[in-house]
């Protein structure tokens, strides 16, 4: 529902964040109907009405939307024509009146441009005196119209009395020559009825039951298209590190069962010993299976004692919080609602480490010969697509996984590795940029964009370079795609292809573009050429107030020529406007330290340590603040702290200490 744009809003931007806090509702179980059927009401005529819905067989689950009646097959009672959300998306329900009753339909028409006579009202009376008024309206319901005809239902007796309409006007004119039991005109003027010819029955009825509603199962789901679970790191009770999808499980035309468990499920043990004696079986039907545990590492010899109980003689290992981490994420881009993790899960992936079946619970060894039996018979379909809702399918779904949206979802929630693993499976060939659609290309630069920040944002910037190299592949002339490429290779101290780089967004961007002018700025200061740096940063700040890195840099470069005092200004507000980076916390504390503001430096230095507890250096200008700023005890509790962190250091701060005067 549309509502008034608040004053500053966005309103595409307000549309779209309505539309995702809408659909997180859906994936928690709600509707927007609450997963109410349809309903029919019989009128009683005394003012009550009856709830008729599943006597007359309309309650439908298909979630109806518009309704339309008309006299479809022309036997004098009114048809129904209903739109839904689910499918069937049209149905179409005949009245069979009976032969008992009777009825009249009627049509107005006068001349000029209201032809049909919108606004008119009849009034039918019979000859036990009953009124029965309808009025002919334009619309009749959400998104509708019924036929103009007014339909009226006499009833057994259904003698007719006198017929008259009010005109659009307000002029009022009685009608002769009506009978029951027909189709008249009644045309402005004329003062009689003329009857209109019967409609031609033409409704056929088509053998055939409608396609049953397919329930989601809870327990077993098979993904629309396979999706590639690769990376997701384990490691084997010897410690060796692995991962899902690396060499040693893609075996061409074999699968792969991957059964996550506990030391506490009963369930779970009760599987692993089904799967223990079933090696030849699962040998016979091309199935490895891989058991990790998921416990903790205090109950990981439990975990061990319970494969050895059932005398495991598959591989196993333990699942790393970063596996149950992303295996959410994968489990978010499989079920719209996925709900907490059920034990035992199991994972059945296919010989290229690709997401083929689930099983939310345990499933058996003949469970698993049906489903690769299907699975292969498929080819490289799968035979029947999960349904995250109940519904009918109205068209095939597509069957292709969108590799570059469930990379951008693996690196936006915190999965770097996860989304490189994904992307290094996909190949972009030269000159397949121009060969695809705007859209495709759009996704893939979108994609491994976004995975090069997040791999600059972990401290990988060899990764992040790679990740933007690919990006520019796809969208080889966007120039913040450029900037970001041309950011990391400065990092790397590449300063001349990052020159390049910025060079070539240059010619794209206004030159007071905030990204560009950030980016020249740090190029001069990675070079030395700190005035330049130093002029470009303020420049900047004065005119992006909220560019926190211009601010801090800014100040940073003034600290380094020994202006702590014009210093604070800038990195003040560096400090309020990211107050969670442990940098510009620390470099505000310094230079509130050096303009003798050691009790505020305080503060700044122990929220940078918050981020970041084992930054020595930080240690060590906490302990001189709060020593300067008569806190004696903090001062000391650092030395203990920096001990492990860097001996030297520690030994210097504790002479220092000891030298102050008391």
């Amino acid at each position: 529902m549309s509502h008034t744009p608040l004053e500053g809003s966005d309103p595409a931007r307000d549309y779209a964040l309505g539309w995702r806090a809408t659909w997180r509702h859906v994936r928690a179980g709600k509707s927007w109907s609450g997963g109410e059927r349809d309903c029919a009401f019989l009128n009683l005529g005394d003012g009550r009405f009856a709830d008729v819905s599943s006597a007359s067989g309309f309650d439908s689950p298909g979630d109806g939307r518009a309704l339309a009646t008309t006299d479809w097959d022309g036997d004098g009672a009114l048809d129904l024509w209903m739109t839904q959300r689910d499918g069937p998306r049209v149905v179409f329900y005949r009245n069979q009146r009976p032969a008992t009753q009777r009825w009249l339909a009627v049509r107005l028409e006068q001349p000029g441009a209201n032809r049909s006579a919108i606004g008119a009202r009849v009034e039918v009376v019979l000859a036990d005196g009953a009124r029965l008024v309808r009025e002919v309206a334009a619309g009749s319901g959400y998104l509708s119209q019924s036929s103009l005809e007014q339909h009226f239902g006499l009833g057994a007796a259904g003698e007719i009395a006198s017929v008259a309409v009010r005109w659009p006007g307000g002029e009022r004119e009685t009608f002769t020559g009506v009978a029951p039991n027909q189709r008249v005109l009644l045309a402005r003027g004329a003062g009689a009825a003329r009857a209109l010819p019967a409609r031609a029955t033409r409704v056929t009825a088509v053998a055939g039951p409608l396609a049953g509603v397919k329930k989601a199962d809870a327990r077993r789901v098979e993904p629309l298209a396979p999706i590639p679970m690769v990376g997701l790191p384990w490691s084997g009770f010897d410690g060796a590190p692995h991962a899902l999808g690396e060499p040693r499980g893609a075996k061409p035309g074999a699968y792969q069962l991957v059964t996550l468990f506990t030391s506490t499920c009963a369930s779970c043990a009760h599987e692993l010993g089904e799967l223990a004696r079933s090696k030849a079986a699962l040998d016979a039907l091309g199935v490895d299976a891989l058991a990790l545990a998921l416990d903790d590492a205090a109950a990981l010899a439990a975990a061990r004692a319970r494969l050895d109980g059932v005398r495991w003689p598959h591989a196993s290992g333990r699942a790393l919080q970063p596996f149950q981490d992303g295996l959410q994420l994968f489990f978010e881009e499989l079920l719209d609602r996925p709900g907490p993790l059920a034990l035992p899960t199991n994972l059945l992936l296919d010989g290229a480490g690709r997401l083929v079946l689930l099983h939310r619970g345990p499933v058996s060894v003949a469970q698993l010969g049906e489903d690769v039996a299907r699975l292969r018979a498929s080819g490289a379909e799968l035979p029947r697509p999960a349904l995250p809702f109940a519904g009918r399918w109205i068209d095939a779904p597509a069957q292709r996984r969108d590799l570059f949206a469930l990379a951008t979802r693996l690196a936006s929630g915190g999965q770097p590795a996860l989304a490189h693993a994904l992307l290094a499976r996909v190949e972009i060939a030269p000159g397949a940029a121009e060969r695809s659609s705007p859209a495709e290309r759009e996704r893939a630069f979108r994609a491994f964009h976004e995975l090069g920040h997040a791999r600059a944002a972990a401290g990988d910037d060899v990764a992040a370079v790679t990740a933007f190299e690919r990006a520019l592949a796809a969208q080889p002339g966007d120039a913040l795609g450029a900037l970001a490429l041309a950011g990391a290779l400065r990092r790397l101290g590449r300063l001349d292809e990052a020159e390049a780089r910025a060079d070539a967004a240059r010619a794209a961007l206004p030159g007071e573009h905030p990204a560009l002018a950030l980016e020249l700025a740090l190029q001069h200061a990675a070079r030395g050429r700190d005035p330049q740096a130093e002029d470009a940063f303020e420049r900047l700040a004065q005119r992006e107030q909220d560019n926190a890195l211009a601010h801090l840099n800014l100040g940073i470069l003034r600290l380094k020529r020994g202006a702590a005092a014009d210093a604070l200004a800038p990195l003040a507000r560096a400090a309020s406007l990211r107050a969670q980076d442990p940098e510009a916390r620390a470099q505000h504390g310094k230079a509130l330290y050096l303009a003798g503001r050691f009790a505020e430096a305080v503060p700044e230095y122990q929220a940078s340590l918050a981020a970041r507890p084992e930054h020595a250096e930080t240690v060590y200008n906490l302990a001189l603040a709060a020593a300067r700023g008569g806190q004696d005890a903090l001062a000391a509790e650092q030395v203990a702290r920096l001990e492990p962190l860097d001996r030297a250091l520690a030994e210097r701060l504790r002479k220092l200490l000891a030298s102050r005067p008391r």
